[in-house]
C-alpha cells in the first residue's frame, strides 16, 4: 500500500500554449501532464497582449493539472534606437 502523499508542483513559465498560438510551449504543457499522473501540478503563464482592454484570466483544471493563463496588457517598453547610439559616440 502506497501511503505517500501527492506533492504540489508549480510551473512558472514563459512558454505555454495560449489563444494566440496553441503550439507555443506545448512541451511545457505535456511535461506538466506527465507529472500530473503522480503529483498535482499548477501552471502560471502570463501572456502580454497589445489590446488596451481588461485583463483576463483563464483557469482550467484537468486530471491534476491546474492551468492559470493570465492575459495582461503590456505597455511598449522604451527602447533606444541603435543608430542614434552609434552616431552620438
Amino acid at each position: 500500500m502506497n501511503t505517500t502523499q501527492r506533492k504540489h508542483i508549480l510551473f512558472l513559465t514563459r512558454w505555454y500554449p495560449n489563444r494566440s498560438d496553441s503550439m507555443f510551449g506545448l512541451f511545457v504543457q505535456r511535461h506538466g501532464q506527465a507529472i500530473a499522473l503522480y503529483d498535482d501540478v499548477s501552471v502560471i503563464y502570463i501572456h502580454p497582449v497589445n489590446e488596451k482592454i481588461h485583463s483576463e484570466t483563464v483557469i482550467q483544471h484537468h486530471k491534476g493539472l491546474h492551468e492559470y493563463r493570465l492575459y495582461q496588457f503590456q505597455k511598449k517598453a522604451f527602447s533606444i534606437n541603435s543608430d542614434y547610439l552609434s552616431d552620438s559616440l
